[in-house]
């Protein structure tokens, strides 16, 4: 017999997500003076959150922030599901923990977004609908004080938005940051850019067509272009009652995507994937562009056609639709945030609601962090477990503990 390479077999087993030990110390009182002593070795221990009688160790810190605001699992099924396993979490205890470690990542997510702000080619940014109980009693109250006085209640804002960010720096990191509140994406961006200084490149933006989306104060500092995913939806929403126009559409698109995709095969350049749509994608475009055009000026569609809107689109939002051959780094499309804003959605499909602001700044901190660390290929417990139990040095150091330094530290 000789020898041959080692057989590796996998066994995937069960566990509860967060497993309890029990650590005995010897104790002895003074007869004396009733002064009690332990037994050393408590200071391992006590290594996490909690009090001398029960501590939650980081990792376990780590795992409920990413089961909870990633995972969407509420804190009261995770009690009732533990406590079937015999190990209990009070959701009481479960906000306390993360409550508590929010505090010590606050200054990890503050550098996150500020090496986003001033690092960033690219931002895709979007909003969905969320709840905060304590915004929705002031949207009411406020509504109720007008209504009192007989004015009108048309400019109340009503709308609270989870809004997605997702920036990609020249150096390959991504940034996935979430804000909730009573505003809308253009106002995330003046949030943002006003930290950008005046000297730094200017940033290609790509969002849907809504007016809103490019209402703010600092497009100066943007190459503003709209989704070119949403241009095909709109043709793929009427292609039964338009099988001819929709063919079109789907045939330019498909192919533009396909040169896209095989860009980023190639690996090329901001400035060469530029130039390589120049040569392969806008005579495609321009086809599309001649097809609207002669729609529209040979007046064979109507306003009221279903047809119309599609077509508008495409002519109205035409200079912003065809950047990503004209400038570098222009996303084609809003898709990647699009899936990332699944995350917030998940946890309002598990949870309704947050109670109030302190609530969603909290879960917008947690999700930011875990979206980050996955997109940039960081397993997040692991990451988050890291970075709470150096949450001395993080404070003092945070560019120590971003995601893609912390993959290149623990590279094997």
């Amino acid at each position: 017999m000789s020898s041959y390479r080692e057989k590796i077999i996998i066994r995937i087993v069960g566990q509860p997500l967060f497993g309890a030990e029990l650590h005995h110390f010897e104790q002895a009182r003074c007869r004396i003076c009733g002064n009690l002593i332990a037994a050393d070795g408590s200071t391992e221990v006590l290594d996490g959150i909690g009090s001398s009688y029960i501590t939650y160790h980081w990792s376990a810190c780590a795992m409920l922030l990413v089961m909870h605001y990633f995972a969407g699992a509420p804190f009261k099924r995770l009690e009732m599901l533990h406590n079937g396993w015999g190990v209990p979490m009070p959701d009481a205890n479960q906000w306390k923990m993360v409550d508590e470690c929010t505090d010590l990542l606050d200054p990890l997510f503050r550098a996150i977004e500020q090496h986003g702000i001033h690092n960033a080619v690219s931002l895709r940014i979007d909003d969905t609908g969320s709840e905060v109980i304590e915004l929705r009693k002031q949207i009411r109250a406020e509504i109720a004080a007008l209504e009192k006085v007989g004015e009108s209640t048309k400019d109340v804002r009503t709308a609270i938005n989870a809004t997605g960010v997702y920036l990609e720096t020249a150096d390959g990191a991504v940034i996935t940051l979430f804000y909730t509140g009573r505003h809308h994406a253009g106002e995330i961006i003046d949030q943002l850019l006003k930290h950008r200084k005046s000297t730094e490149p200017k940033l290609a933006k790509v969002t849907d067509g809504a007016s809103k989306n490019f209402d703010h104060q600092h497009a100066d500092k943007l190459i503003e272009s709209s989704c070119n995913a949403h241009a095909y939806l709109k043709f793929r929403a009427i292609k039964d009652k338009y099988p001819d126009e929709y063919a079109t559409a789907a045939e330019v698109y498909k192919q533009v995507f396909d040169n896209d995709d095989e860009a980023n095969a190639l690996k090329l350049t901001p400035g060469e994937r530029m130039l390589f749509h120049r040569e392969h994608s806008k005579p495609l475009m321009e086809k599309l562009k001649a097809m609207c055009d002669e729609k529209i000026e040979s007046r064979l569609v109507e306003p009221n056609s279903l047809l119309w809107e599609p077509l508008t689109f495409i002519i109205n939002q035409w200079t912003r639709l065809i950047l990503f051959y004209k400038e570098p780094n222009v996303p084609l499309d809003t898709n990647l945030v699009e899936q990332t804003l699944i995350i917030p959605v998940r946890y309002l499909a598990g949870s309704f609601n947050y109670k109030n602001t302190n609530g969603s700044e909290t879960g917008d901190l947690c999700m930011s962090l875990v979206a980050t660390a996955r997109a940039n290929g960081v397993e997040p417990v692991a990451y988050l477990t890291h970075c709470l139990a150096h949450h001395e040095d993080l404070a003092r150091n945070p560019e120590h503990y971003l995601p893609w330094v912390y993959r290149e530290r623990h590279k094997e």
